[in-house]
């Protein structure tokens, strides 16, 4: 990849095992070091499911992929209550689940939808005073977290089998499977736990390969164009002089569009050359004009 080129996406369908920071070194050694890369999203060890891995100048999208919607489908267990409040924890405490109905779980569950407050698991990436907080759980330094706003989209169950459930949640940036499972449990009355964790998408993206099927020959033929981001919603689109001049830092002049949204006036979108890749992010301005652009990879 030369320095010029845009970048892009790759889709991985983590296993379970390695973090997402394993993930984004095993793609860097495969690479070259001198690509930039980065993820969006971070999975815990134990889950599976898509981790989106920027390459180049795609290494700046990561807040606009991390504020689309997450899908997930999670293994809930009830009657064991861990420190983690997943099923790689120590046990503090289990209780009889016998008792729990699908009536039961199925009538908690308009409880945990839409704005809710949660409380980030202690062991978490969460930053305290600048330290993670599984680093300072681990060092017995870690006081009460405080409870943060998540939202939760929907959330169905789609299987029953005492003592455990399966959950569809979609869900937006910063929420804890984890806490919900563990609230779950705490409601029920009988402690919670996620045994199986997967993320099925996030926005649009899906999973698309495993992290074995990469090799130096194909990797960039499995990259995806950032600009499905702003899939759905009107985009500006760049001629070939409109797209080099935006990346030298040149004023734009009206000839230099394919095309342009006017309205809404405000909306983040995506800046597209005439090849259609992403080249740059940008608020539509009155007119049409390019507002408050970041620009991908400038020349």
């Amino acid at each position: 990849m030369s320095v010029s080129e845009p970048g892009g996406l790759l889709l991985i369908d983590k296993q379970r095992g390695p973090t997402s920071a394993d993930i984004v070194r095993s793609i860097s050694r495969l690479i070259g070091k001198k690509n930039k890369i980065g993820h969006a999203g971070t999975l815990d060890p134990d889950a599976t499911g898509l981790l989106v891995i920027l390459i180049g100048g795609a290494t700046r999208l990561s807040d606009h992929v991390m504020q689309l919607p997450k899908i997930y489908r999670a293994v809930i267990r009830f009657g064991i209550q861990t420190d983690t409040y997943d099923a790689m924890g120590a046990v503090v405490a289990e209780k009889d689940a016998s008792g729990i109905t699908e009536e039961n779980v199925a009538a908690i569950l308009p409880k945990f939808m839409g704005n809710i407050m949660q409380k980030p698991p202690a062991y978490s990436a969460v930053k305290i005073a600048g330290k993670r907080a599984y680093d300072l759980a681990r060092q017995g330094k870690l006081e009460d977290l405080p409870e943060r706003e998540a939202i939760i989209h929907e959330l169905r169950l789609e299987l029953f089998s005492n003592p455990e459930v399966t959950v569809y949640v979609r869900c937006g940036k910063g929420t804890y499977l984890r806490t919900l499972a563990h609230d779950m449990g705490h409601m029920l009355g009988v402690g919670a736990h996620v045994k199986a964790l997967r993320r099925l998408g996030i926005g649009s993206f899906e999973p698309t390969v495993n992290l074995a099927e990469l090799t130096l020959e194909n990797w960039r033929e499995r990259l995806v164009n950032g600009a499905k981001i702003f899939e759905g919603q009107p985009v500006f689109e760049l001629n070939a002089r409109g797209a080099l001049n935006l990346r030298r830092g040149i004023p734009i002049r009206a000839t230099d569009f394919k095309t342009r949204p006017v309205e809404p006036a405000g909306l983040l979108t995506g800046v597209l050359d005439e090849e259609g890749n992403l080249i740059a992010v940008a608020k539509i301005g009155i007119g049409g004009t390019l507002m408050d652009r970041k620009i991908l990879q400038p020349l």
